[in-house]
């Protein structure tokens, strides 16, 4: 697509000049015109892509994401190729080498981490096809090992509402997070908890100050483990119903996510569908000790292994 109008091959100059000479002078509007001179098709099942917006209409090739899903499992070269261009153009437009998370990818219009296993039949064939294109993961789905043994979980003063790790546990001001574990499973790892209300407060009137936490953090050589005691899609599909912050859904707080996890490197995000799934999932995490930094937790959690 350019800027030279496809009806009388008049130069216009940008997208906004090309509008304004279509309907001006030929009464199109762009919903009409793309589709009439740069017609597009769905990779899955043919149908012509539906125009919503200029950026929209020249980056997609999916009429949506249940068709995207649909074709990527055929595996085909042209499957592989085009999942990879995804990883490439992604990490040139953030200017780093790594590939987004499990999370990450879950949150975007691309395969998720288990997709590009079995796309290239196993972990060791798709990490290999990274190197091959310059990129490297910055966390690892591997299943760890954990320490055995019994294991005290410190709870932070300020927790208001305490997850019942039983009579092991133990309250104590925390320099950062809500949770930590005694002293043989210490590996400067701490989990903050947070509800999807928090997560959502968190991530937008209250992310300068969760800033300065992961920085102090990482100061203190400390890493964070946010867990969210909610299932992955009820996060995705986040929509408050208060009109103050009508606009903060859940592709936001996934976007927020995703920032975070590209400027620090002391911290990961892992959803728990509920209160009894968090306890679980953050034992395990502490006996993972500090493979819990380079693991790829809710890749774990996906694959029950914590």
């Amino acid at each position: 697509m350019d800027f030279k109008c496809q009806v009388c091959s008049t130069e216009t100059g940008s997208f906004s000049a090309l509008h304004r000479h279509i309907k001006k002078e030929h009464g199109l509007i762009p919903r009409d015109y793309y589709p009439l001179f740069f017609p597009r098709f769905d990779l899955f099942d043919g149908e012509p892509i539906e125009f919503k917006d200029i950026k929209q209409y020249g980056s997609t090739s999916f009429n949506n994401k249940y068709n995207f899903l649909k074709w990527i499992s055929l595996s085909s070269k042209e499957v592989q190729d085009y999942s990879i261009n995804i990883l490439k153009e992604r990490a040139e437009d953030k200017g780093i080498n790594l590939i987004p998370s499990h999370v990450e990818l879950k949150s975007l219009f691309a395969p998720n981490l288990n997709d590009y296993i079995s796309m290239f039949k196993g972990v060791d064939g798709f990490k290999s096809i990274l190197e091959e294109s310059g990129l490297k993961m910055k966390l690892e789905p591997v299943k760890p090992e954990f320490k055995t043994g019994l294991m005290k979980i410190f709870v932070d003063t300020r927790e208001q509402t305490p997850l019942n790790f039983g009579e092991e546990s133990q309250v104590k001001k925390l320099i950062v997070g809500d949770y930590c574990p005694s002293e043989e499973f210490f590996s400067n790892l701490f989990v903050e908890r947070k509800s999807l209300y928090d997560l959502a407060g968190t991530l937008t009137s209250g992310l300068d100050r969760f800033k300065r936490e992961i920085e102090r953090a990482a100061e203190l050589g400390l890493y964070l483990v946010v867990v969210t005691e909610s299932s992955f899609v009820d996060a995705f599909d986040y929509s408050p119903k208060n009109s103050f912050s009508q606009r903060i859904g859940g592709a936001y707080l996934f976007n927020r996510i995703r920032l975070l996890m590209k400027d620090y490197n002391n911290i990961q995000f892992v959803f728990a569908p509920n209160r009894f799934r968090s306890v679980e999932m953050i034992e395990s995490i502490f006996r993972m000790r500090e493979a819990a930094r380079t693991t790829d937790l809710e890749w774990c959690k996906d694959r029950q292994i914590i």
